[in-house]
């Protein structure tokens, strides 16, 4: 007998037919086989009470290991039992989801931590110039001549872009619109991006060639194609500048189908990631280049994650980058 439901049904079925047994045979005056069959009634009693313990039990400690924050809790169940081991299957899905969306909560405060952290340090550092140069133009016109104020406002000024550049970059990353997803094939979508990435190649090389597409037949994305384009062009931009370090630069953008839906990779021959990057390479506002604003990768991940997807790196110190971009399907 498979059935937890049936086994409960049954033993309250038998206790009733016992039961009336029973009560027959006492109002016939047959007093000791009354006895005699009055005995099996505590007997089942206990077989129920004893299938409904072990259930309350198993539930009792499942809803104590997520009162108490065990990532480590499962839902345990009699493998000979077709509905406790569904129960037990649903319910450590519950377990999975629970640690799932505790573990993004996590990643993302420490995030916002981080950012937080990051912005009061970065206002603080482009607010001080501006405040200095300002009292002391106030306090101290005569100071200054035309050249110094001249001098002095232009500093303000650099300053003040550069707040709203990193202000810029914050809303960017706080305001991103959900992602609009339809099937598209691979092929079509990245030769629509060409264009654009080939006037970066110009850019960066005056010429073009650098990037290398290879392409598997029958390859569709599930994307949204604006913002993934966003974020395929952000990519191959960082991958050429790596690759700006090669005498013979070369990026190759490969599209596969996988089991659980397509991969895009990216990977270049320059010298991979410097180390205080590559430890956190998705931290926001963390960057090695002059002009950067430190949000790209973080960005990326973001608008890929959004997909249902995520990006993972390999970086091959001295030798390239190559990132991944793993999209389920619909």
């Amino acid at each position: 007998m498979k059935h937890f439901k049936l086994k409960i049904i049954l033993t309250l079925l038998a206790i009733a037919v016992v039961s009336a047994c029973a009560t027959l045979l006492f109002s016939n005056h047959n007093i000791a086989l009354g006895i005699l069959i009055s005995f099996i009634i505590p007997v089942l009693i206990l077989i129920n009470q004893s299938l409904l313990s072990k259930l309350i039990n198993s539930m009792s400690s499942f809803v104590r290991g997520l009162e108490m924050n065990d990532t480590s809790m499962r839902f345990e169940a009699d493998t000979n039992d077709t509905e406790l081991n569904e129960m037990s299957k649903s319910m450590n899905r519950i377990t999975s989801m629970y640690i799932g969306n505790k573990r993004e909560l996590e990643t993302r405060k420490l995030y916002y931590d981080r950012i937080l952290k990051v912005m009061t340090h970065e206002m603080r550092n482009a607010i001080a110039p501006i405040v200095a140069l300002s009292t002391d133009l106030h306090e101290n016109p005569g100071n200054y001549g035309e050249t110094e104020r001249t001098e002095a406002m232009e500093i303000i000024r650099n300053q003040s872009e550069g707040i709203k550049r990193f202000l810029d970059s914050y809303h960017a990353l706080t305001h991103l619109p959900p992602p609009e997803q339809k099937q598209v094939d691979a092929a079509g979508f990245l030769h629509k991006l060409q264009k654009s990435i080939s006037c970066v190649e110009e850019t960066i090389f005056s010429h073009q060639g650098i990037v290398e597409y290879n392409i598997g037949a029958g390859t569709n994305l599930f994307i949204d194609e604006s913002l993934m384009s966003q974020v395929m062009v952000n990519l191959i931009k960082n991958s050429l500048e790596a690759a700006m370090d090669n005498p013979e630069p070369k990026v190759i953008v490969t599209a596969t189908r996988s089991a659980g839906g397509s991969i895009i990779t990216i990977t270049d021959n320059g010298k991979g990631l410097p180390q205080e990057i590559a430890e956190n390479p998705f931290q926001p506002f963390l960057t090695t280049k002059k002009n950067g604003s430190g949000i790209g990768l973080f960005l990326s991940r973001q608008i890929v994650r959004m997909h249902g997807g995520d990006i993972r790196m390999h970086n091959l110190p001295g030798k390239g980058l190559s990132i991944q971009i793993i999209l389920p399907t619909q």
